[in-house]
């Protein structure tokens, strides 16, 4: 989970383990469209230096493409994260209502898919964010099959 020190201002790491349990799925839409979902449940464990536990999260990832040529791809692309269960610091809720955190985002991609590898290309911007810093992301993706 990273380096992590009480004293440092910014940390990388978090100090505790997390699990994340993914369901994805990808569907074909006639000749020319496809539709791509990612669902996720985070389950996270205690800071033992602070006693700082992050509450359960889940969310989704999304995309619709449609197919320009036969490895070219343009489409919208975008996720929800949203905790389920509030922060606690040594059992008690942090900040009244546990900060939970929420946004949604979403924003175009261009897409080259090969017969073994890909990249994408894809700027999604964040919106109605809560407990969380909001802006825009941008990727710039390579996939391949191993």
């Amino acid at each position: 989970t990273g380096v992590y020190s009480e004293t440092d201002l910014f940390n990388a790491g978090r100090n505790q383990y997390a699990g994340t349990f993914f369901y994805a799925v990808t569907a074909p839409i006639g000749q020319r469209l496809d539709a791509n979902l990612r669902v996720n449940l985070t389950i996270n464990d205690s800071n033992p230096d602070t006693r700082y536990h992050s509450g359960l999260e889940t969310g989704f990832e999304y995309s619709l493409n449609y197919k320009l040529a036969p490895c070219l791809l343009a489409g919208i692309n975008g996720y929800l994260h949203h905790q389920l269960t509030g922060d606690e610091v040594g059992g008690a809720s942090v900040g009244g209502n546990g900060r939970k955190l929420h946004v949604f985002a979403y924003g175009p991609q261009l897409i080259y898919r090969g017969s073994s590898w890909g990249v994408s290309a894809k700027w999604q911007h964040e919106d109605n964010a809560r407990n969380k810093a909001e802006g825009d992301k941008y990727w710039l993706q390579l996939f391949f099959t191993l």
